[in-house]
């Protein structure tokens, strides 16, 4: 009774269904041989949209920063991203100038002839090789004028034996002996000023500063590593390292250069090598856009020969890469019109993902060619039966895309939107434009082609051995599972470093001298305002004292102690006072 009543309600459905579908290939039937009428037309269309396309392609603001592809809408992230924006310092160049010998007459002029280069070229600013004595001299009596507000108690009370009639005779004796000296100038104003060595304490908190560099020196004003054989010097481009296009021309004028100053010295004395943030994201964005290159042609080539061996009319081949092309140009105008800048990572990505839509031509042009039609209505009727099934693949295809429209990310939400536009378009195309292409009309008996007998032959073998073939399966599914167990995250980014060797050998060779002070962690403290930043500031001091001296942390440099909050300040004022 069961069975019966099932069949009896589906009768009905099943009748509708067929009717439904009758009326909707019949629809796509006329609609196909409209457009077959006016097949010029529509051709010319199509080709007009393609010209357009890639004209607006070549007007698309790109944008090449990497934090397109990061989840900002994390406090955590948009915070380390908000402050690396703010202080540029992940963005500085670094330049080691090195002698072969410790000749400092050389090692100045090669790092002058550097320094002169670097002047010359656009975008460069912010260069530090040279440190003023007469600057350090101002800020050193600027900070002493503002001692009594530095010091806090524990260290007045320490300052305390310093007053002591045989300490002062002491420092006295020190200071007469090395005013004696031929570098006894530099002592005759801390003579003058501060006999008592009251602003030793700003001294050390100057030294502290300092993190990271402790071996090197300040030889006529240069940053000099502790061998004398190498100079450091820094530089900030106006721009940022994730502008590529920018960083290109920076790189190539700042490699020139260093390599012009290298051979105006004989026999390689000097060497120089360059660094930094601006180098290594060119390298790593160069990787990119070379492996999608090749990924592409490669894919490329792959889907052309495979289909060149399928299709008995091998022009179809190329037919079959149309759709996706047309896809790729519709969503790349689409972004044009929403005149955003669009992240050329999601762009990139894109451009790959909608390669799948390869399928659509293929579904068409393949079932077309091994069943030629004898005339375009029977053509049409030949694509109204695929119609069904290829709207529904790319249906479900445009909800995987279109899932990304949820994601905080920016990027991602690109990346859908070029994919759903993209895969609709290669679906439409597939479907109403690419059978314009083929002509109708088979004269005599066509034989089905090899692939089709091969899978027939395929699948009649599979028909009679289900029970092997089932066997099969479950012992591919047991294998797979197996492989989820032993699957393991890779967190570290340095496996996705692209950088060239040259780089990596210049990096390796800066980081030998230079290694501590350019690995140093930054912590930026912010707040509503000055007062609360510099607070938050001195708590971070504190509990980083509190790690170094437990020697969790080797050592770290502070601006707390030389720019104290207003509330500390106050307190060292009553405590100053207290103390005279």
């Amino acid at each position: 009774w069961s069975v019966t009543g099932v069949q009896t309600c589906a009768l009905p459905i099943c009748s509708r269904a067929r009717k439904l579908l009758a009326a909707m290939t019949e629809l796509f039937v006329k609609l196909h041989l409209f457009l077959a009428r006016h097949r010029w037309s529509v051709l010319l269309l199509a080709g007009l949209f393609a010209v357009c396309a890639m004209f607006l392609s070549r007007r698309l603001k790109l944008n090449e920063d990497f934090t397109d592809m990061l989840p900002m809408s994390d406090p955590a992230i948009a915070e380390q991203v908000g402050a690396l924006k703010h202080i540029r310092q992940a963005d500085r160049l670094y330049v080691d100038v090195q002698t072969a010998t410790t000749d400092p007459s050389r090692l100045a002029e090669a790092a002058d002839q550097i320094h002169a280069a670097l002047r010359e070229i656009p975008g460069l600013a912010d260069l530090r090789d040279n440190l003023d004595a007469a600057d350090l001299r101002d800020v050193y009596g600027q900070l002493q004028a503002q001692l009594p507000a530095l010091l806090n108690s524990n260290e007045l009370q320490k300052l305390e034996s310093s007053l002591e009639p045989a300490a002062l005779e002491k420092r006295l004796v020190w200071l007469k002996k090395a005013m004696s000296q031929p570098q006894g100038l530099m002592f005759k104003e801390v003579a003058q000023t501060d006999p008592a060595g009251l602003g030793d304490t700003v001294s050390l908190r100057l030294r502290a500063l300092q993190a990271g560099t402790e071996d090197a020196r300040i030889v006529a004003g240069r940053i000099t590593s502790a061998d004398g054989r190498h100079v450091l010097i820094s530089a900030t481009p106006a721009f940022r390292s994730s502008e590529v296009k920018k960083s290109a021309a920076l790189m190539d004028a700042v490699l020139k250069a260093a390599r012009s100053v290298e051979s105006r010295f004989p026999n390689g004395s000097v060497q120089i090598a360059i660094t930094g943030a601006h180098r290594s994201a060119l390298d790593n964005a160069t990787m990119i856009r070379q492996d999608t290159t090749r990924t592409s042609v490669i894919a490329t080539i792959a889907v052309a020969v495979l289909m060149l061996a399928a299709y008995r009319r091998r022009w179809l081949a190329l037919l079959g890469l149309l759709p996706p092309l047309f896809g790729a140009l519709g969503a790349v105008v689409v972004f044009y019109l929403t005149g955003d800048p669009v992240s050329a990572v999601a762009l990139g990505c894109g451009s790959i993902l909608i390669g799948v839509t390869v399928d659509y031509g293929v579904y068409v042009l393949y079932h077309i060619d091994d069943s030629p039609p004898a005339d375009r209505e029977q053509l049409a009727r030949a694509v109204a039966q695929l119609v069904p099934a290829l709207t529904f693949g790319a249906l479900t295809t445009m909800a995987a895309f279109l899932v990304m429209f949820v994601s905080p990310v920016s990027g991602h939400r690109q990346l859908g939107l070029f994919g759903a536009v993209g895969v609709a378009l290669a679906a439409f195309f597939a479907m109403l434009v690419l059978p314009l292409f083929i002509p109708a009309g088979a004269t005599g008996k066509v034989r089905r082609l090899p692939l089709t007998l091969v899978m027939q032959c395929l699948f009649a073998w599979r028909a009679r051995r289900a029970r092997l073939m089932l066997l099969l399966l479950l012992l591919f599914t047991v294998v797979c599972v197996a492989g989820v167990w032993r699957l393991r995250f890779d967190g570290d980014l340095a496996r996705l470093n692209g950088v060239t060797v040259q780089t990596r050998r210049d990096e390796e060779a800066i980081r030998a001298v230079w290694g501590k002070a350019l690995s140093l962690t930054t912590v930026v403290a912010s707040g509503a305002n000055r007062e609360e930043a510099l607070q938050k500031n001195e708590r971070i001091c504190a509990a980083l004292r509190e790690l170094q001296e437990n020697r969790t942390i080797e050592s770290f440099s502070s601006i707390a102690p030389l720019m104290p909050s207003e509330q500390t300040r106050r307190a060292n004022l009553r405590d100053w006072q207290g103390f005279w």
